[in-house]
C-alpha cells in the first residue's frame, strides 16, 4: 500500500471521527392550538415521525425510443407520528376534537381557518432549524391492544399539508 493511500485514508478516518452527523432523535413536534398542560407532556408522547418533505410530481412523455420527464406539480407534505398516549388519552381527545373539527355530521366541512393548525418540526440542537406546515388531520390508526401485549400502547396518526406549496408562517395569511 503507497504511502499517500495509507495518508488519504488518515485524513478520511478523521473527518469521519469529526462529522457531526444527523440523529434520528433530534426532533421536537409542535402542534398550534394545544392546551398548557398537554404541550407540556407531548415531548414525552411524540415517539417518532415520518414524512418527506419535498415530493415533486412528473408526467413522462413517449418520443420515439426515449422518455422525456417533465414536472407538473408537488406533492403535499404528510405527515405520520406514532404517540404513546396516557392513560386519560390527552392527545387521543385532541386529536379526535381536532378531525371533528374538518367535516361536520350533516357531510358540510368547515372553513380552513377553523381546522388548519400549525405543526412544526424543530431541530434540538439547532433550534434555528424549523420545519412548518399548516395541517388538517387524515387518520387515527389501527390501535393494538392485547391481553399479552409489552411495553406502551402506540396509536399512529397521520396528518397531511393543506397546500404543496411552503407557507409564509404568517396565519393572517391563511386565505385561499
Amino acid at each position: 500500500m503507497a504511502s499517500e493511500d495509507f495518508n488519504q485514508l488518515k485524513r478520511i478516518s478523521h473527518r469521519l471521527a469529526r462529522a457531526d452527523f444527523q440523529h434520528p432523535w433530534d426532533f421536537r413536534l409542535e402542534i398550534s392550538g394545544m392546551r398548557k398542560d398537554l404541550e407540556n407532556d407531548f415531548d414525552l408522547l411524540v415517539k417518532d415521525i415520518s414524512y418527506g418533505p419535498v415530493t415533486i410530481e412528473t408526467e413522462a412523455i413517449k418520443a420515439g425510443g426515449i422518455t422525456l420527464t417533465f414536472p407538473v406539480g408537488t406533492e403535499p407534505v404528510s405527515l405520520t407520528m406514532t404517540i404513546r398516549d396516557l392513560s386519560t388519552r390527552p392527545f387521543s381527545k385532541f386529536f379526535d376534537k381536532w378531525a371533528k373539527s374538518v367535516a361536520n355530521e350533516n357531510g358540510t366541512f368547515n372553513l380552513q381557518t377553523q381546522y388548519l393548525k400549525r405543526v412544526s418540526r424543530i431541530s434540538l440542537s439547532n433550534p434555528d432549524d424549523v420545519e412548518t406546515w399548516y395541517m388538517l388531520p387524515t387518520k387515527r390508526g389501527d390501535i393494538t391492544e392485547s391481553v399479552d401485549g409489552e411495553g406502551l400502547l402506540e396509536i399512529p396518526y397521520t396528518m397531511i399539508q393543506f397546500r404543496s406549496l411552503q407557507w409564509d408562517g404568517n396565519d393572517a395569511n391563511l386565505s385561499l
